[in-house]
């Protein structure tokens, strides 16, 4: 029997490149700024000079990328859609608590309104791969039999 490959959908491809991006950048994060500080210990660098980090944001990056990555061939229409989402609700969060260029999240996660046009950027596309991807299975090894 021969197996044929299923061409990628927008979702997949949005948690693959997602995924990817996330898990370096938070890898890279903690090169720029590794402490845990909380409240008025909160550390934060910015990496590039643009975006605001601190361990707890470089972890969250790389717990939501490594999901992307182990969604990617299960689920990706339910991680685009979620990441998509939570990525928005950050972005306006952010942009509620950002004064003077700076703000921070449950006085763990620093943002900027750099920081805040990439996580909308990224919320909106999440939502747009899902909702493009509407007639993907959702599960299974992403290939199909061929018929016999």
């Amino acid at each position: 029997m021969t197996r044929g490959v299923q061409a990628p959908t927008p979702a997949r491809l949005f948690v693959l490149i997602v995924g990817a991006a996330l898990v370096l950048g938070g890898v890279a994060g903690f090169f720029y700024e590794a402490d845990f500080g909380v409240g008025g210990d909160l550390v934060s660098d910015e990496i590039l000079g643009t975006f605001p980090t601190s361990g707890w944001d470089n972890l969250m990056h790389l717990l939501a990328g490594i999901a992307c990555l182990a969604a990617a061939s299960r689920a990706p229409r339910p991680m685009a859609l979620l990441l998509g989402a939570g990525f928005t609700v950050l972005a306006v969060w952010g942009f509620l608590v950002t004064e003077g260029g700076f703000g921070t999240i449950l006085d763990l996660l620093p943002v900027g309104t750099e920081d805040n046009l990439l996580h909308l950027l990224v919320g909106l596309a999440g939502i747009a791969a899902g909702l493009l991807s509407a007639g993907e299975s959702g599960g299974g090894s992403g290939r199909t039999p061929a018929a016999a």
